[in-house]
């Protein structure tokens, strides 16, 4: 099982509101810029130079997150520090990111939440969790999802046949086999009618959504549309982009719905870092706020930029770029992680479909 095919689906969610930690440690590693990487079916994390920080010895690992990462080791989830010390022993039968100082970790086939001591701060009594986001955790039970705060009282009553992330202060909902959006207090702000959400969540104000035309356009936080449905798909926005297909290639469209790259590319994901992924023919690159492309489409696939680095595959094995294209750590392992944030935004373009209904 690999990264990026496996323990991602385990995990499903992860936070995407809480960045990953950005502190030094007392040897002058920033830990937010360890790598996780894979070799022989073992999981570690190197630095940017490519040395080796966390030996490659557990069964599987995440990413750090709010200064602690997950490992496998026995069966067993725990988390460790950026050091690798041992931070909470390994007991869980699943284990999510830590978000808002609190983690989702299965036991006994039920859900709770433990803080980064590894103490239950809401015992295991769900059937399923998501991560918290914006002071708010969606939860199932008996079959439905409802969301509860972060001292495990209820806020909004288990009701809805799935349910989401808290992302501008929406989150998406289904009901009657539609999307639509709740507040936080749970009051329906855009009525279940839509049947995709590009990747589930408002980004800068705006979620692409598609109509019963089959065409996606954006929506503000009210339900109005503010770029109409023309689009055979898109993207969530980043940096004021969001990338869209009409006919068989894609382009980049601002808030305002001007088309600001025009479509020329087959494939592409989301801006980080100023940078996008972007597909020509059947290789990766990326490419600048203008379309211009900044780094040869090369590459067999592509992560997002996160501290200066991004992690390509070419040939068989897993090296690491800056933003120039140079690549930093040559090609050599057999998988590398992505964040807890790109993972759940990773819907690619080149299939020509987005949304939550479907799965590129």
């Amino acid at each position: 099982m690999t990264i990026r095919h496996g323990l991602w689906m385990v995990l499903l969610t992860a936070c995407l509101l809480a960045a990953c930690s950005r502190g030094t440690n007392d040897g002058s590693v920033d830990h937010g810029k360890l790598l996780l990487v894979a070799q022989n079916n073992r999981f570690g994390f190197i630095d940017e130079t490519g040395k080796e920080r966390i030996p490659l010895t557990f069964d599987q690992a995440t990413d750090f997150s709010e200064g602690l990462a997950a490992v496998l080791v026995n069966a067993s989830w725990g988390y460790i520090d950026f050091r690798g010390k041992t931070i909470v022993a390994p007991r869980f039968q699943a284990a999510q990111f830590f978000s808002q100082g609190l983690a989702g970790v299965a036991e006994g086939n039920k859900w709770g939440f433990i803080d980064t001591k590894g103490a239950y701060v809401i015992p295991p009594q769900y059937d399923a969790v998501l991560p918290f986001s914006e002071g708010l955790a969606a939860v199932r039970k008996s079959g439905a999802w409802g969301y509860v705060d972060s001292s495990g009282a209820q806020v909004v009553p288990p009701r809805f046949e799935s349910a989401f992330l808290f992302r501008d202060g929406r989150a998406m909902v289904r009901s009657g086999g539609k999307f639509g959006f709740i507040d936080k207090s749970g009051a329906t702000v855009v009525p279940a009618r839509y049947a995709a959400v590009a990747d589930g969540y408002f980004s800068e104000g705006l979620a692409g959504v598609r109509t019963a035309t089959g065409r996606w356009g954006f929506i503000d936080g009210n339900g109005r549309f503010v770029v109409p449905d023309i689009f055979t798909a898109v993207s969530p926005f980043s940096e004021g982009l969001a990338a869209y297909r009409v006919g068989e290639k894609v382009g980049f469209v601002n808030r305002e719905g001007k088309q600001v790259i025009l479509p020329r590319f087959d494939g592409a994901r989301i801006f980080a870092e100023g940078l996008v992924p972007v597909k020509s023919g059947k290789f990766w690159g990326f490419a600048d706020g203008k379309g211009k492309l900044v780094v040869p489409a090369t590459y067999t696939e592509v992560g997002l930029f996160r501290n200066g680095t991004a992690p390509v595959l070419s040939g068989h094995k897993w090296g690491f770029i800056d933003r120039g294209g140079k690549m930093v750590v040559k090609p050599q392992y057999q998988d590398a992680g992505m964040p807890a944030d790109e993972q759940l935004l990773l819907h690619l373009l080149e299939n020509k479909t987005a949304g939550r209904d479907k799965k590129p």
